[in-house]
């Protein structure tokens, strides 16, 4: 394994080194790269407190603009030494490394994985363990008509668009291993997985979500929770973290400002009336908005909620950002000012709601009397 580290030289001065661990042995070795933060060290707060992710690992500082290039040439020569450390640990220059363990190279690939799919690259070797009934699977094991039996595993066990995304994560780990020596051929490349695009969670109409604010709930601060979700758009990953530094004025009322933790793009939206009423008396900055129980306690919170309001309809928490949605574009809001709202970094995404739209339209019109 090949880490980055910093030692620091004064208040605003540190020096970039690489922390080698191979075969038991830990050699340093100094890459004269200097730069004024150590970005190894999560990101703290105002109090002094680690501040953590949507995936509730700690977040990683952001290179400030002087500091990027010695930072990603540090990032590059590192993972230039973990390929030739991998080489030599895994024998992918001997004639040895067909029998080198995949799975063993496929766990060590997740835990070094950074990006902000890393539950999903998680639950992608989870699968992929669970296809191989936990048993160790060698290189030479790996073939094209083996990548097509377990893309049909993952077609068979998983629904929706997720298929597709392990699969992705399962192409990266192949391609990395081919280019490293570990794999014969890249067997994954000409193999794929069609991607599901369509909205496949219920939408609530605003009439249902009327219904639902009528009907008390065995947990008001879910109610409350869901219903803001509902009238925002916020995913409930974003909406735990909120707290009353989110809640801006301006010359409308109150705006929500947040960065999403999903894709770190920062979403401001106009809060209307019912929203804003929702938050009740203006707290300390630092407050959280919301106090809810478990995301298991939300579920059955709102699973009851729903069955009592009798919404026939199976109702997860995500399901509140799909109606706003929906809702939005159903009410005359166009493409591109649902997208902002939506933070979604393509339009292609917002699209999907539209065509739902039209969908709901469509029914709609069916239920029209016909002539007798």
């Amino acid at each position: 394994m090949v880490t980055i580290r910093a030692k620091q030289l004064a208040p605003d001065k540190y020096h970039l080194f690489v922390d080698i661990y191979e075969n038991g042995q830990r050699e340093k070795r100094y890459l004269k790269l200097y730069v004024s933060d150590d970005y190894t060290q999560p990101e703290i707060d105002r109090h002094g407190n680690i501040v953590f992710d949507g995936k509730g690992k700690p977040k990683v500082k952001k290179p400030k603009p002087q500091d990027r290039e010695s930072w990603d040439l540090a990032a590059k020569i590192r993972t230039e030494l973990e390929n030739s450390v991998n080489k030599k640990t895994y024998g992918f220059d001997s004639a040895m490394k067909g029998k080198a363990s995949f799975t063993t190279y496929f766990t060590d690939y997740v835990e070094i994985y950074n990006r902000k799919d890393y539950r999903k690259a998680v639950a992608c070797l989870a699968k992929f363990n669970e296809f191989n009934k936990s048993r160790d699977i060698r290189c030479n094991a790996i073939t094209e008509d083996y990548v097509k039996l377990f893309t049909e595993y993952l077609q068979a066990k998983l629904k929706g668009e997720t298929p597709h995304c392990y699969f992705r994560i399962f192409k990266a780990v192949m391609k990395k291993a081919y280019k490293e020596g570990l794999l014969k051929a890249n067997f994954a490349e000409d193999v794929s997985i069609k991607k599901v695009t369509a909205i496949r969670k219920d939408i609530l109409s605003f009439e249902e979500i009327q219904k639902l604010k009528s009907t008390p709930a065995n947990n008001g601060e879910v109610k409350r929770a869901f219903l803001f979700s509902c009238l925002t758009g916020i995913r409930f990953g974003d909406l735990i973290q909120l707290t009353w530094s989110n809640i801006k004025d301006n010359q409308d009322g109150l705006m929500l400002s947040f960065c999403q933790s999903k894709t770190s793009k920062n979403v401001n939206v106009n809060l209307t009336g019912d929203a804003a009423n929702l938050l009740g008396a203006r707290q300390a900055t630092t407050d959280l908005i919301f106090h809810l129980p478990s995301h298991t306690g939300v579920l059955k919170s709102l699973r009851t909620w729903v069955k009592t309001a009798q919404v026939n309809k199976k109702v997860t928490f995500h399901v509140a950002r799909h109606s706003f949605a929906t809702n939005l574009i159903f009410y005359g809001a166009d493409l591109k000012t649902a997208s902002t709202l939506l933070g979604h970094s393509r339009l292609d995404q917002t699209n999907l709601y539209a065509r739902e739209v039209e969908a709901l339209k469509q029914r709609a019109v069916d239920l029209l009397p016909k002539f007798s």
